[in-house]
Order: structure tokens, then sequence, then C-alpha cells
């Protein structure tokens, strides 16, 4: 006998939806390497990312050890290396670049509108004329003039498609953990990838109970020539940062009761702590304004107070909660290419790239970027203040090989499409592609400016105690503790024979506070290491 469903359909994963058409930045045919703009911006700016959950991005591993994997019969757990954070050459835990630029250059897409084009086509199933991702595609969004025009992401991150190819002109560096930070104990979780095949979920449905979601009048298949994609596929942070329940994996023998789970096909590793902070730069080549206000505003999502709730994630298991970290810019060293002594206002630009968007949105949807299905759907999703939609559970619909258990096969039959997520004002199909409109209306407002970060304790003068992080250059900066909240603090060209060789991260000092820069302090060789 079928086991009772439990209503809506459960996801671990869910959709901002897409809208119906693309920003292409005027700027975009003008971007160059080597003719500056006349506002371009050069130079760097430092982010710290802290972990709000384990977090865990695996190491070149031993790869020997895959190679000979046991059966399940006498499976052991893998060696250390193969479980272990990524590193870098030095031993310091670190969050590699490429995690970190993937991560921005995601959310600055669905930000900013830009194209869906970043699809593994392979994993989606094939239309009637054979295309695996275009009429999907051509359904979803207005995709004319996509072949050369490059959206906001592309116009800053770079492209390759074919021969058409273009530099990007951000690069990040690998983010280094701080303080030396110990990996938890072991884990051992089934990781096995959503099939983009699955209708009930990947699919625009036209749902017509907004408690169970329930399609009357079938649900939409990828056969059909109207089918398009239900939008950018994102996993909810979770809520208060409690780690969502993992399931065993399924048994060795499914027929015999007591059988052992089948751990070798669980992914093994050990995950840094919670409030794990890593730093590292952010480098930018002939960037306008309005271009890093976007990054900025991607890396901080917005600067406000509901900015500060949310969070990116990254890295192994992040649909179990996994993976969560809160960014934020600590130090501005961007410079005007026509003025190096001229001061650059991150706030400032991030308010650029608000009134671009919210002219774009107002034009184009009638309503303030802000009031987009697309924004409010992105950031509930990074808020870990928000609870799932309705009652939905957190876990993957079960497989099972018995009919009657197998409930992606019975969601399926009985006609329940995954709900959208975030305020329930979302929930109504219409909202997904927003009608088009004329001229923007009037209550279309630029996002004024965060207020000013508060300025640094007052410390001149008076001796510190310091641990050592890394060097930049003829420079040192150490991690300086006050009142139990961390700052940075530089020391300039050192001259003390201590600070000329290699120094231990951690290593402690005492040095003398002589002034502050931006948001660090500068440090004095005054009193001896």
């Amino acid at each position: 006998m079928p086991t009772p469903l439990s209503l809506p359909l459960p996801s671990l994963y869910n959709f901002v939806p897409l809208a119906d058409q693309v920003f292409f930045p005027p700027w975009w045919p003008q971007v160059s390497h080597d003719v500056p703009f006349r506002e371009g911006l050069c130079g760097s700016f430092t982010i710290e990312a802290e972990a709000m959950t384990p977090i865990y991005v695996r190491a070149k591993g031993n790869w020997q050890y895959l190679k000979k994997k046991a059966t399940p019969e006498d499976f052991q757990p893998p060696p250390d290396d193969y479980t272990d954070f990524f590193k870098l050459p030095d031993d310091t835990y670190a969050i590699p670049d490429t995690s970190v630029k993937g991560v921005i250059r995601a959310v600055l897409e669905i930000a900013s509108f830009g194209k869906l084009e970043r699809i593994d086509a392979g994993k989606r199933p094939a239309g009637k004329d054979g295309d695996s991702l275009g009429y999907l595609r051509g359904n979803t969004q207005n995709d004319s003039g996509w072949d050369y025009s490059l959206d906001l992401a592309e116009t800053i991150f770079g492209r390759v498609k074919g021969r058409d190819a273009g530099r990007g002109r951000v690069a990040f560096d690998s983010l280094r953990a701080l303080e030396s930070p110990q990996p938890l104990s072991f884990q051992r979780i089934v990781l096995g990838q959503p099939k983009g095949k699955y209708a009930p979920t990947y699919l625009k449905q036209t749902i017509t109970d907004a408690s169970t979601g329930h399609v009357a009048g079938g649900l939409t298949t990828y056969g059909k020539s109207s089918a398009s994609l239900r939008g950018w596929k994102r996993y909810p942070v979770p809520q208060d940062g409690k780690l969502r329940d993992v399931p065993d994996p399924p048994p060795l023998d499914p027929n015999v009761l007591g059988s052992p789970p089948r751990w070798d096909l669980a992914s093994h590793f050990r995950p840094l702590p919670p409030e794990t902070r890593f730093d590292g730069q952010v480098r930018i080549h002939n960037l306008l304004p309005v271009e890093l206000g976007a990054l900025v505003w991607v890396l901080e999502w917005g600067g406000d107070e509901r900015g500060r709730k949310c969070w990116h994630n990254l890295g192994l298991a992040k649909p179990y909660g996994f993976g969560c970290v809160r960014c934020t810019v600590i130090r501005n060293n961007v410079f005007h290419l026509a003025d190096r002594n001229a001061a650059v206002d991150l706030a400032a630009c991030r308010a650029k790239f608000e009134q671009c968007m919210d002219h774009f949105t107002g034009e184009v949807f009638g309503k303030k970027w802000s009031d987009t299905p697309q924004l409010r759907t992105l950031l509930d999703m990074a808020d870990p203040t928000l609870p799932l939609p309705g009652s939905m559970e957190a876990r993957y619909p079960r497989y099972s090989n018995d009919e009657n258990k197998n409930e992606f096969q019975r969601y399926a039959q009985g006609q329940y499409a995954l709900l959208p997520y975030g305020d329930p004002t979302l929930r109504s199909p219409e909202e997904v592609s927003p009608t088009l409109a004329g001229p923007p209306s009037s209550d279309v407002r630029v996002t004024p400016p965060p207020e000013p970060p508060k300025p640094l304790p007052e410390l001149t003068g008076q001796i510190a105690q310091v641990s050592f992080l890394r060097r930049e250059g003829n420079d040192l900066i150490f991690r300086l503790k006050h009142e139990k909240e961390p700052f940075d603090a530089w020391l300039r060209k050192p001259q003390h024979p201590r600070f000329c060789g290699e120094i231990k991260q951690g290593a402690a000092f005492k040095l003398q506070v002589i002034g502050t820069e931006g948001n660090a302090y500068i440090l004095s060789e005054v009193q001896s290491p």
C-alpha cells in the first residue's frame, strides 16, 4: 500500500524566478584592458569571510584511494589527505580563488538580470528538435542578440564562447584562514546531484494550490514546446545556521532487514568550524565605479541592515547547510586611473550600481529593483532568519525501487510541483515573468548610500598585543584585538631584524599604535618584539 505523501513537495534547493529581459550594460562595447575609461578604477580591496556554519572545500586528495575504492562489504574511511580542507603551499587553510569567484559571479548574474547561459546542457533532456537547452532558454528569456552582447557579469568577469573571448578585469586571491583553525570531526554524507530532468522542480509550472503545490491540468514536461526553465537554482541557507538532518545511505541489501548502510557512496570530509575567518584581496583593473559597486553590493549583499543578515554558501554539502559565509570589505586600496590621490568611496560606487539597476527595472518592469521578484527571492534564499516556504520539509524526495515508496515518481504522478521560495506574495505563477511596462514610475528612487562606518576605537600611543597574519609586499599585517573585537593593523616597511626573516603565522608581538588608515591601525617598532 502506498505510503502517505508529505505535502508540499520537499526540497533542499529552489529557484530564483527568471525575468524575460536581460540587462546589457550600454558600455560593454568599450570595455578594454588597454584603453582606460575616463572614470576607470584600479587597485585592490581586502575582504574578510567569516564561516557561519561548518565549511569544507576539498584538498587535492589522495586520488590513488579513489582508484582503489573498497567494495561496500569491506569499506574503510579514506585517508586524511583525502578528507582535509584545501591548503596553500605553505600549509595554510584557504578558500581557493576559483571558489570565491564562482560564488560572486553567480550572485551577480542573478542580481543584475543576466543571461541564463552557463548551464550544463548535457544534464538537460533534449527537446523535440534535439536541442537540450536552446528551446528551453528561448521560451524563458528573450535571447535575441546574445551571441555578441555581454551582460554585466560577462563585462566584469569576461567570457569564453568559441572564438569569441574576452578577459575579465577582476582577480580574486585565495582567502587565507586566520588564527590556525582546527578541523572538526569526520563527516560522511551522501551527496547525489539532483537531476535536471525532474520536471516538477526544474520547469515552470502553473500551481493552483499555494499550500500543496498542486498543478491542475497536468505537469508541463520537457516534451512540450511551451516548456520553460524555472529559474536560477540556489541552495537556501539554513534557518538560524542550524545544519539540516542528513539521511543515512541506502542499505547494502534493501531486501534484508538491518542490512548495513552503503558508506562507500558517501563523501568523506573534515570541515573547519563556524567562526573561522578568512581574508584575501580582490584586484581590479579599469573598472567603472558602477561595476565596482556591483562587486561590493554582491559581496556584502547591499551593505544595509538586511544585507548584513545574508550569507553566501560555497564548498561541499551546501544542501545540508555547510559552507555559509558572511563577507565584509575591510580595507580599500582602490584608486582613480586619472588621479591616484583621489579617494574612491565604495558606498558611492554601490549607490551607482543600485541606481543603474533601478533605472533598468523601472523602464522594463515599472518597479524598483528591490521590489522585483528576482531580487526579493535572491535575498530571501540568502537570509538565515527565514524558514522554507509553508510546511515544506528540508530534504530530497525518497527514491525506491518499490513504486509505492518512490516519492519522485509519486509526486509527479500526483501533479505536485515545487513551491516558489520566500514571501508568500511571490507564490503566484504570474509573478515569474513580470509584465513589461513603459517609462519608470514616479516612485522609482535611487537607493541612498548607507551610513558611514563607525570610527576605530582611539588607541594611538598605546602598546597593543598583536598576532602576525601575513606579508603584503614590504609591509606586515597583524591582527589586533580590542575588547574582543578584531582589527587589522599594519607595520610599514619594518627594520627590526625579527621582522625581516620568516615569521610564523599567529606569532605574538607587542607594538605601539601610532595612528589609523581607513579601517586599520598603523603600528610602530618603538617597542621591541
